[in-house]
């Protein structure tokens, strides 16, 4: 998968992607505005910039809310278990 790979598709609801895979291009998923679920693999190290940015919302669980900043420093936003 490359760079863009999947920019702006409007029918993409839900990607798995699959072990083994480390990264996820910058802004594979950008605009990708109906994408309501993502399985990511326990292998992957990076996710690019602006992968999976949309001007909507971000990709979180049914419930969750993000407020302003939370996420605002970190070096690792994923860290696994």
């Amino acid at each position: 998968m490359g760079a863009g790979a999947f920019e702006n598709c409007t029918s993409l609801e839900e990607i798995l992607l699959p072990e083994g895979m480390e990264e996820i291009p910058a802004r594979a998923f950008f605009r990708c505005h109906s994408l309501k679920k993502i399985s990511l693999p326990s292998t992957l190290k990076r996710i690019g910039r602006e992968a999976f940015a949309s001007p909507e919302k971000p990709l979180l669980p049914q419930g969750v809310s993000l407020e302003e900043r939370a996420f605002y420093g970190a070096s690792r936003a994923l860290e696994e278990g």
